[in-house]
């Protein structure tokens, strides 16, 4: 390093119009260089590789989600392999419990045509609702129940629910390593603090929520920015340890 900051002073000494023209022809060339690097706008620019940022784009896209409405996904994970069955089932009804008893409960988005939970296990709720089995039915009824109703399903609403499952799922089978729980909560009545110290409740009564032999993560766009102290703590402690690394090496090469 000091070998060649030595001999760019003895460059800049000997001819410096030299230097100074050299310098902007490769800035020049940088610059157009990186006019033809391609830009990505929006969420994949952020995490172009994260599963549960492409599902939101998905869910904004199908819901048409609003400025004033945010949407909440629970992935449920099954440490049998299998989250359609009785344990996929008590995780749905868990996490609906812990979230209606949270702030982010009395603010729920409903409209029409829309429930207020859309879940992974949504082919067995409805088959319960029109009773055609009971909630407490074992595993084998359980499946049956559920490629019944995903066979009665419009393509529509088909391609919809297979969707709350994992890739690589079986639905003939049918069987599922992991779920998605969905629902939505009006924001427009709660400043910025509050949806974060919202989400931030929601989320720690879901884990709170956990049935035995699952596994719920919390995701939402809020909840990134929930620890928002303690980020710019984290920067300030990067920014000192930056500085004085720069020092230390400017020391050293003079």
């Amino acid at each position: 390093m000091k070998r060649f900051v030595r001999l760019l002073t003895a460059a800049v000494r000997r001819a410096p119009w030299v230097v100074v023209i050299v310098s902007v022809v490769v800035t020049a060339a940088l610059g157009a260089a990186g006019g033809m690097a391609g830009r990505v706008d929006g969420n994949e620019a952020f995490a172009p590789e994260a599963e549960e940022i492409t599902a939101f784009e998905d869910i904004s896209e199908l819901f048409g989600e609003s400025a004033d409405e945010s949407s909440v996904q629970v992935i449920v994970t099954s440490e049998d392999g299998d989250v359609i069955g009785p344990d996929g089932l008590a995780a749905v009804a868990a996490v609906r419990r812990a979230v209606l008893g949270t702030t982010i409960g009395d603010q729920l988005s409903l409209q029409p045509g829309r429930p207020d939970f859309i879940s992974f296990m949504l082919p067995v709720q409805r088959a319960i609702e029109e009773g055609r089995i009971s909630a407490d039915a074992d595993e084998a009824g359980l499946k049956t129940a559920f490629r019944a109703a995903l066979d009665e399903f419009p393509a529509e609403d088909r391609a919809f629910a297979e969707g709350l499952v994992s890739a690589g799922s079986d639905l003939e089978a049918p069987s599922a390593q992991r779920g998605l729980v969905l629902f939505f909560f009006q924001t427009g009545d709660l400043e910025d603090g509050e949806i974060t110290d919202a989400l931030a409740e929601m989320a720690e009564a879901v884990q709170a929520a956990t049935p035995d032999g699952t596994r719920l993560d919390v995701f939402s766009f809020g909840l990134l920015f929930a620890d928002e102290d303690e980020f710019q703590r984290e920067t300030q402690t990067l920014f000192m340890f930056a500085g004085l690394i720069i020092v230390l090496i400017l020391l050293f090469v003079f």
